[in-house]
C-alpha cells in the first residue's frame, strides 16, 4: 500500500506500541493524504474502530473520533500517501523513478506498467522521466 514509507515511521509505530497493553488502548495511526491513512496498529483489539464505512476523505478524522470514543490513547505518525488510485499511483511512479527503493518485486511491476505504456505520462500524467540507471 506503501512501498516507499519510510522505515522511521514503522519504528515509530512500533515504539508506540511496545510492552505489555497497559492502561488504555493504543491505536498508532498515520495518516495519508487522501483523507485515509496508511498504517494503523493496535495495542490490543478494538473491533469498534473499524465498524464504519471507507473509501472517502474523512476515514482518518473518523478513526481517530473512534478511538477517542473507545478511550484509547492514539499517537499520529507524519502525513504520507498510499496507493489506492490513480494519484497514489503517480506519486509512487515519480518516487521510483527519482531513485526511491521499492522493492523487487514493486521494481518489477513497475518497469512492467512502465514497459506497457500503461506507467507513461500520456496515461497517468506521469511527468517523463528516465529511472536511474536508463536512459531517455
Amino acid at each position: 500500500d506503501h512501498p516507499t514509507l519510510p522505515l522511521a515511521f514503522v519504528a515509530d509505530a512500533f515504539r508506540a506500541l511496545a510492552g505489555p497493553p497497559q492502561g488504555p488502548p493504543t491505536v498508532v495511526l498515520g495518516p495519508s493524504d487522501d483523507g485515509g491513512y496508511y498504517l494503523i496498529g493496535l495495542d490490543r483489539p478494538l473491533p469498534s474502530l473499524f465498524e464504519m464505512t471507507y473509501s472517502h476523505a474523512g476515514v482518518f478524522e473518523a478513526t481517530r473520533a473512534r478511538a477517542a470514543e473507545a478511550g484509547a490513547r492514539t499517537v499520529v505518525l507524519p502525513p504520507g500517501y498510499d496507493v489506492d488510485d490513480g494519484a497514489g499511483l503517480v506519486r509512487l511512479i515519480t518516487e521510483w523513478r527519482a531513485g526511491a527503493s521499492v522493492g523487487p518485486k514493486t521494481a518489477a511491476a513497475l518497469a512492467r506498467l512502465e514497459e506497457s505504456g500503461l506507467g507513461g505520462a500520456s496515461q497517468l500524467h506521469v511527468p517523463s522521466a528516465p529511472r536511474p540507471g536508463r536512459t531517455a
